[in-house]
């Protein structure tokens, strides 16, 4: 784990064979929101008004011109207590816990790498290259080369960078709090944006990384 390995990223680590940390990694944050805007009121203000006539409760449900049913506000919410559970069990099972144990652990709380290591959360505290050189020894690897592997960027990643990029200087000219919207929209709402791979479009994300 580097400096910031918190909620998507413990996920991500949790089923490891050893999980390996610095004493100031910031981890757990064990916990799922959701967020999803809808823009009636801005229209509405805006003098938009939307109408309509649908065969089912569903129809139209995710129109963000209108908001929300109650119907898809339980299915979300649902899902996002399905998804909490799902969380929860990876860890329980990874970390060999009890399952109110990782519970108690849970419910967003970050914790720093050496309390994680004492909360049972990560194994060894060390840095990358002994991370690495105990990754080599499980593999039975006496002589190794290490590789940084970098994804390419699709058209649409490539797009979206090109665009940000356009905008970065006005929003940092034009807002007082620019700059800090432009890394939050760098490293969050951009890749969100174009990753979106999932079949269900259930993602973790690490919301102390930036």
């Amino acid at each position: 784990m580097g400096r910031m390995a918190a909620s998507g990223a413990y996920w991500l680590s949790a089923d490891a064979d050893e999980i390996w940390a610095s004493d100031d990694t910031l981890t757990g944050s064990i916990g799922i929101f959701m967020a999803l805007p809808t823009f009636e009121n801005m229209l509405n203000h805006a003098g938009i008004y939307q109408d309509g006539i649908g065969t089912t409760n569903l129809a139209g449900a995710f129109d963000l011109a209108r908001p929300l049913s109650p119907e898809i506000k339980k299915t979300l919410q649902l899902s996002l207590e399905n998804n909490y559970m799902k969380f929860i069990s990876i860890v329980a099972s990874g970390r060999q816990l009890p399952l109110e144990t990782v519970e108690k652990l849970a419910q967003g709380k970050v914790y720093s790498g050496s309390t994680a290591l004492e909360l049972k959360l990560v194994d060894k505290i060390g840095s990358l290259d002994r991370a690495i050189a105990a990754a080599a020894e499980k593999a039975g690897l006496i002589h190794y080369d290490v590789t940084l592997l970098t994804p390419s960027m699709t058209l649409t990643e490539k797009f979206f960078y090109n665009f940000n990029t356009k905008i970065t200087g006005n929003i940092v000219e034009h807002l007082p709090f620019g700059r800090a919207l432009v890394e939050l929209t760098k490293k969050t709402i951009i890749p969100t944006a174009t990753n979106r791979r999932d079949p269900q479009s259930m993602y973790a994300h690490c919301m102390l990384d930036y």
